[in-house]
C-alpha cells in the first residue's frame, strides 16, 4: 500500500488504487454474467447438465434451503442419538 511505502510517488499509488477498482469491477461484471448465465434456463452437457434437466421435468426444488428445511427435524435428531448411544454401548462390550 502506498502509505506504508515511504518510496513511492503519488502518481505510483493512484495507479495501484485504479488497478483496484478495476479488479472489482471486472469481478462484479464476471459475477452478473454468471448470475445472468444460470438464471437464463441453459443447461450445460454433461452429467451436471442431465442433473438439472430431470430437477426442471419433474418441477424439484434443488436449492439448498430445500435440502435444510426439513419437518419434524427435532425427531429425526433425537433418533440419531439414540442409535449413536446404541452403537456406543455395543462397541463398548
Amino acid at each position: 500500500m502506498c502509505y506504508k511505502n515511504k518510496d513511492r510517488r503519488p502518481a505510483d499509488c493512484e495507479s495501484a488504487a485504479g488497478a483496484d477498482w478495476l479488479k472489482f469491477i471486472v469481478g462484479v461484471f464476471i459475477l452478473a454474467g454468471v448470475i445472468v448465465f444460470f438464471s437464463s434456463g441453459y443447461t450445460p452437457p454433461g452429467v451436471f447438465g442431465e442433473v438439472l434437466r430431470h430437477n426442471q421435468e419433474h418441477k424439484i426444488d434443488a436449492s439448498p434451503f430445500f435440502y435444510g428445511d426439513v419437518e419434524n427435524m427435532t425427531e429425526y435428531e433425537e433418533g440419531v442419538r439414540q442409535m449413536r448411544d446404541k452403537a456406543k454401548e455395543k462397541s463398548e462390550l
